[in-house]
């Protein structure tokens, strides 16, 4: 690369991983046949759908607050294969099966 294009990788900001591992970019593991939600972005999405839940459950927001949060990380997941943590997220909302 460096002979026939002159350019050098960064070191400090260039991993080199295994194909079988994934590209990991823009909050998700892209995989040779799908796409999964990286952990760290699947824990967030996790905690603040728990933080908005109270702050519903003490009327700090509003049910229509907590029901947009929701929809917007239930969009996220429409991008990759979050079918399982699609329903955590709906269980720990507290909003069940009805529709959202």
């Amino acid at each position: 690369m460096e002979e026939h294009l002159a350019l050098s990788l960064h070191p400090n900001k260039v991993i080199l991983r295994k194909y079988r591992q994934g590209i990991d970019f823009l909050g998700y593991v892209i995989l040779p046949y799908h796409r999964v939600i990286r952990m760290k972005t699947r824990n967030r999405v996790i905690s603040k759908i728990g933080i908005k839940r109270e702050g519903s459950y003490n009327n700090l927001i509003s049910q229509e607050s907590l029901r947009q949060s929701l929809n917007s990380y239930l969009g996220i997941l429409k991008h990759c294969n979050g079918h399982d943590l699609e329903h955590e997220m709906i269980w720990l909302s507290g909003w069940g099966e009805i529709e959202i």
